[in-house]
């Protein structure tokens, strides 16, 4: 059976261990900065998602009061206008 060719001595010298090891430090850094980058798109993304459901929900309430006080004054006004 044939062994693998990247278990294989590196032509420059150094040692297979070497290589795994770097490519085990390599790995794990693009991991890092590959998760860092996910995960700020995600908060991000969720961020806006709450930001605009708080906002719609603040500017529905907002509004609900203002017709409710504004229909109260229109009221106020076809009173003083039926008297």
């Amino acid at each position: 059976m044939r062994r693998c060719v990247c278990s294989a001595q590196p032509a420059d010298g150094r040692t297979r261990g070497h290589n795994k090891a770097h490519n085990k430090a390599h790995n794990k850094a693009h991991n890092k900065a590959h998760n860092k980058a996910h995960n700020k798109a995600h908060n991000k993304a969720h961020n806006k998602a709450h930001n605009k459901a708080h906002n719609k929900a603040h500017n529905k309430a907002h509004n609900k009061a203002h017709n409710k006080k504004a229909r109260a004054r229109c009221a106020g006004l076809l009173q003083k206008l039926a008297a």
